[in-house]
């Protein structure tokens, strides 16, 4: 938090105090009137609009509600507030490019624009995702590694840990994150890419003393990976995810912000959430000193996080291009998939997401994620990574135009089943576990859906 370290710090125990469902409530009625005022609007027929001063006037938007709204500590009741000169005090000095990792598996993050020819960074692996614990989970991890596309590899999370249930708080969820975060190194190892980069939300870590755990040089986060620190959706934290800010900065690991405003939530429409996910982009940057924020908006209609509805990608796109314009700041863009490994639709969405994130000026992942629950343990797999990031080299340098024309129709493809996708495969049954060779049956319906989009004008090699 340069510059405001210890500002944030006092400023949690010292703003003015508000009651949760007063500050719930009055979030609708002020960005319907900014939405007016600025004129942010939502086509459907334009997931990827490419309207360069709706783009600015959302910049705008968001900027005039992170300063009067502020956010909002759960444990303190109070509201943290920053003026526009701070805000811009931190975006105007924040430096790059940026490099992560080391030796043949080192990154670089250069700023990008809204059609940009500039290579995005991708962050691949399954947050979100249930996965078997132990080799199963390591194999998991070894199949994104493996993708050549793929510069950051993200976790997945174990469904339980040495065969028990991972519960908040205790004992078992600190081992849990700490043999999570060793199996991924082991994973990155094996792959022959043991200088490759780190963007962990560890899936056993629902609290802030195992995410502090995992900081380890070992057999842990290092220097230069990265931890998130997410906020809460709308415009608020807490002491918890403050917590895993401050031990990142000052351990020298790079925190990444998850937001997430919702589509029919305490913002309404699209418009609305996309006016709440700048001003939460720009608060949760200067709050967490974060290297990056990670754009998740979320549609009331759909469940598991998924971020393939139309509304919420247009969210993503715009708000991509707004930050894009206007600062240097990077935005990523989590892929949560609605349908599962093995099915025609999961290639549609990490196609589509792709084609979002990095035509509008985003960072490609982290993802493919999302799949979640019960019954879908292992329903995830390196081809969904294997699309998102072929597809996200393949549209670098796409106009917004023709980005869109191709969103469109991915979007055609799996929109009759969406909310209700057809039932997927796990892992085992994709892919010679063993030698972690995919079977032809898989690879061949990734062949077909790529042959597909390259008649459609996309410019795979």
């Amino acid at each position: 938090m340069p510059g405001l370290h210890f500002e944030m710090m006092e400023r949690v125990d010292q703003g003015p105090r508000v009651r949760e469902k007063e500050f719930d409530t009055s979030i609708f009625p002020r960005v319907k009137e900014l939405a007016e005022k600025y004129d942010i609007k939502y086509d459907p027929a334009h997931p990827i609009p490419d309207d360069d001063a709706m783009a600015d006037r959302l910049f705008a938007a968001g900027m005039e509600y992170a300063v009067e709204k502020g956010l909002w500590v759960l444990d303190t009741q109070k509201v943290v507030h920053f003026t526009e000169a701070e805000i811009w005090r931190f975006l105007d000095n924040f430096h790059t490019p940026l490099t992560f990792g080391y030796g043949k598996d080192q990154v670089t993050l250069y700023p990008r624009k809204p059609e940009s020819d500039v290579r995005p960074l991708v962050i691949g692996g399954a947050a979100g995702s249930s996965m078997t614990e132990g080799e199963i989970y390591v194999k998991h991890m070894m199949n994104f590694a493996l993708e050549p596309t793929n510069d950051m590899i993200a976790n997945g999370n174990p469904a339980w840990i040495e065969g028990r249930e991972i519960r908040p708080f205790s004992p078992n969820e600190v081992h849990g994150a700490i043999q999570e975060v060793g199996w991924i190194r082991e994973a990155i190892r094996r792959s022959g890419r043991p200088g490759m980069p780190m963007f962990v939300a560890p899936g056993c870590a629902a609290s802030a003393p195992p995410a502090v755990a995992i900081i380890n040089e070992e057999r842990g986060l290092r220097k230069g990976d990265f931890m998130y620190a997410a906020l809460l959706t709308e415009l608020k934290s807490d002491y918890d995810r403050l917590i895993r800010a401050v031990t990142a900065v000052e351990n020298g690991v790079h925190v990444a912000t998850l937001l997430a405003p919702m589509i029919g939530g305490w913002a309404g429409p699209p418009e609305g959430a996309a006016i709440c996910g700048a001003a939460e982009t720009l608060l949760g940057a200067i709050c967490h000193s974060s290297t990056i924020v990670v754009n998740h908006p979320v549609h009331m209609n759909l469940k598991n996080g998924a971020t393939t509805h139309r509304q919420t990608l247009w969210v993503e796109s715009v708000i991509g291009q707004a930050f894009s314009r206007n600062c240097r700041f990077p935005i990523g863009q989590n892929v949560f998939l609605d349908a599962r490994a093995g099915t025609y639709e999961v290639l549609w969405e990490a196609a589509v997401n792709a084609i979002v994130a990095v035509s509008s000026g985003q960072h490609t992942g982290p993802g493919p994620s999302g799949i979640t629950g019960g019954d879908d343990v292992d329903m995830i797999s390196g081809i969904e990574m294997r699309m998102l990031g072929e597809t996200s080299r393949a549209v670098t340098g796409m106009s917004r135009k023709k980005a869109n024309e191709l969103a469109v129709k991915c979007l055609e493809k799996y929109e009759p089943t969406l909310g209700n996708p057809p039932k997927g495969k796990r892992l085992q049954d994709l892919y010679d576990i063993e030698k972690l060779k995919v079977k032809e049956e898989w690879l061949a319906k990734f062949k077909e859906v790529k042959a597909q989009l390259k008649d459609w004008g996309m410019p795979y090699r």
